[in-house]
């Protein structure tokens, strides 16, 4: 009995690697075709020079009290590591002063 199993064991092993030969191998190389997605260059610092820059551009904007409130915020989430959500910061506030 022992025999069969191991005989029925092997077959079933030897039919599964064939049907993974037969798998196109371009399946397997799907990583190959995924798209660049682009990166930012913007750091915080970046960001908040080009607040300050709209700042000075927009000293009577009436959201001025606003952006200066998202822009605080912005900074300590760049101080705090979260980037990305500081530069995201920093832009809702420039798009206040601009408003």
């Amino acid at each position: 009995m022992k025999t069969v199993l191991t005989t029925a064991t092997f077959a079933a092993l030897l039919l599964a690697g064939s049907a993974l030969a037969t798998t196109p191998a371009t399946t397997s190389n799907n990583w190959m075709n995924v798209k660049a997605v682009p990166v930012s260059a913007e750091t915080c610092q970046s960001a908040e020079a080009k607040f300050n820059a709209a700042e000075k551009a927009h000293p009577n904007s009436t959201n001025l009290t606003k952006a200066k409130a998202e822009a605080k915020t912005a900074a300590a989430e760049c101080k705090a590591g979260k980037s990305a959500e500081g530069i995201a910061g920093y832009d809702a506030a420039i798009k206040l002063l601009k408003a």
